[in-house]
């Protein structure tokens, strides 16, 4: 992967780098910093060849400058970013600038808190969809957790992306249930990436193109409540609307829950739409308060799949333009064969014949809709019909359909309102896994 000269000199002077003695620029400092080198007509790039002297005029407060010069200096002397930049590619991640950070998290937030760079992993192109962000307590009760379940499973089937931050309880739950049936997520971890594909199962959804991790932190940072806290923004903008499944508003130790700190934030900046769930103390106190709407449905989220035509400041719906795609009808006729022991082939297979006899009559079902229906029902029926009669696929050695195999219920609903990005590669962290 190419990177320009901006981008390795804000690599350099920004990143935590290994066997590093001087820490690098905050986020705060270098959002200072970018402000005093446009004023000046300078790039950031610049920044290497500049003495103390001359970091310290592009300035307006000399007492910060000096700080940020010192760094500066130290850094200059390191030089060696470009090699870890290429030795992070070769892993698998990607390093995202801010040219690159979609543009409603990067619209919405603070400019003086917006990181420099996100490490990032998966399919960039997620940010493209329609996307609820999902949050709440980490002890939420057994009633909250099986909504949030059911919450997660339909979210698959509509084609939503959901945003968490990956903690355990509500988080962890909603983000499970929606990968477990095709789904697609969007996770910001409290902790590195590193951690996170470790794990065997998160380093297949990665490969079926069904999840994306991004962290402001290095790779292999430990959980800090700082982070926690920080991350919330950008799980809140990143969303279209934000779900509170479950919230308390003072913890143990008698401070604001991080949840309901993240949630107050957006209230205060108007971020996105809120929406409720469950009778926790934090969704009444939403509620009373005029702060969220109850969440009953999708079809809210749904009809807000070009959120360019609803109002910036509310809750205001467009009504949507078009029927969604019927997921759950063909999910279960998909389940029935992977129960079936039908292989992927096969499956594959009836799918084509079924797509062909769709689209090459698809004038003539133009013109007469209400048999278009009743074919497409049948045409459902065949592959019910097609697994009856081949009893014998069932059995140890065959190998089953998967709803994300087959990429059915990947098709989530796009957010026209975001450029297409690029995607990565994971494949050499899969060797391990094809060798056993």
């Amino acid at each position: 992967m190419q990177f320009n000269e901006n981008q390795i000199a804000t690599y350099l002077l920004c990143a935590k780098l290994p066997n590093a003695k001087t820490p690098p620029l905050t986020i705060i400092e270098w959002n200072e910093l970018i402000r005093a080198l446009k004023e000046h007509n300078l790039e950031p790039k610049n920044l290497l060849g500049m003495t103390p002297s001359e970091i310290l005029n592009i300035g307006s407060s000399k007492q910060k400058m000096m700080k940020m010069a010192k760094k500066i200096e130290d850094r200059q002397k390191l030089g060696f970013s470009m090699m870890e930049l290429e030795e992070l590619s070769n892993q698998g991640y990607k390093i995202m600038f801010r040219q690159n950070i979609p543009k409603r998290l990067k619209g919405k937030i603070d400019p003086k808190h917006l990181p420099p760079f996100f490490y990032v992993i998966g399919d960039t192109s997620i940010f493209e969809y329609l996307a609820l962000g999902v949050v709440g307590s980490r002890d939420a009760n057994k009633e909250e957790i099986a909504n949030t379940a059911r919450l997660g499973h339909e979210a698959a089937i509509q084609g939503i992306v959901l945003v968490s931050g990956g903690a355990k309880g509500i988080d962890s739950t909603a983000v499970d249930a929606c990968l477990n049936n095709g789904g697609k997520a969007i996770v910001f971890p409290s902790e590195g990436l590193e951690s996170w594909i470790k794990r065997k199962e998160i380093r297949q959804y990665i490969q079926n193109k069904q999840l994306l991790l991004i962290s402001a932190q290095s790779i292999n940072a430990r959980f800090t409540g700082a982070y926690a806290m920080q991350r919330n923004k950008y799980i809140h903008t990143t969303a279209h609307a934000v779900l509170v499944a479950s919230s308390k508003i003072l913890s143990s130790r008698n401070t604001k829950t991080g949840t309901w700190s993240g949630v107050m934030e957006n209230v205060q900046a108007q971020w996105t739409p809120i929406f409720v769930q469950g009778k926790s103390e934090g969704v009444q106190k939403l509620l009373e308060e005029g702060h969220a709407k109850p969440f009953d449905s999708f079809a809210s989220l749904l009809a807000m799949a070009k959120p360019n035509n609803a109002s910036k400041n509310t809750n205001q719906i467009v009504k949507p333009e078009s029927t969604p795609f019927p997921r759950q009808e063909i999910l279960q006729y998909l389940r029935f064969a992977k129960d079936s022991g039908l292989n992927e082939q096969q499956v594959r297979e009836e799918l084509t014949l079924l797509m062909k006899e769709v689209f090459d009559n698809s004038l003539e079902q133009i013109r007469c809709s209400e048999g278009a229906l009743d074919d497409s029902n049948e045409q459902l029926e065949v592959l019910e019909s097609k697994v009856k009669k081949n009893p014998e696929n069932k059995g140890e050695g065959k190998e089953i359909v998967s709803p994300h195999k087959i990429g059915l219920n990947n098709e989530s609903v796009k957010d026209t309102g975001e450029a297409s990005s690029e995607q990565i590669s994971i494949e050499d962290l899969l060797i391990q896994d094809k060798n056993r």
